[in-house]
């Protein structure tokens, strides 16, 4: 599995901070890791724009592959246009336009949009919470999917199965 980094930073001028800027993109060409994750949302940007990112990476490190957070289909495909190298759902849910919202509502259809909009590999991040979930996003044609604090936050793996008992 190739190692994905990313660099949280939080900026005054700006409520994007998952590898915001060209700082933290040569932190992480530094690190070697083989993909740079980035907030590819449409929001305004701390300094660079994300084309004139994109451009820097590939010059700088052409060996290092680039993931696109978006949160939006609209997004996915700005991403697509830029030459980024995978789409991940990571901000779904987690930006202005799209707060409160899970990658499995509606039966997944945010996710099975983004599928339709773009051709580019497209991973599956955020709220995939069961191995249920799991195998449906696979099934659904995603490239890869990120099973994060479903196994790595034991409160909330508490409270799914307090939550599960009582519903009962």
């Amino acid at each position: 599995l190739p190692v994905i980094g990313i660099v949280k930073r939080d900026y005054d001028n700006s409520s994007v901070f998952i590898t915001a800027t060209q700082k933290e993109v040569d932190e992480l060409i530094e690190s070697g890791c083989e993909v740079i994750a980035m907030d590819a949302t449409l929001r305004e940007r701390p300094a660079e724009d994300l084309e004139t990112l994109v451009q820097y990476i590939r010059k700088a490190a052409p060996d290092v592959e680039i993931m696109a957070d978006i949160a939006t289909v609209e997004e996915a495909q700005n991403a697509e246009r830029l030459g980024f190298d995978y789409i991940g759902t990571t901000l779904h849910g987690y930006t202005e336009q799209t707060t409160g919202q899970v990658l499995y509502a509606n039966d997944f259809a945010f996710l099975k949009d983004v599928l339709a909009n773009v051709s580019q590999k497209v991973i599956a991040e955020g709220n995939v919470i069961t191995p249920e979930m799991l195998k449906t996003v696979m099934d659904l044609g995603v490239y890869a999917a990120v099973v994060g604090g479903a196994i790595t936050r034991p409160r909330d793996i508490t409270k799914r199965f307090v939550k599960m008992i009582e519903e009962e």
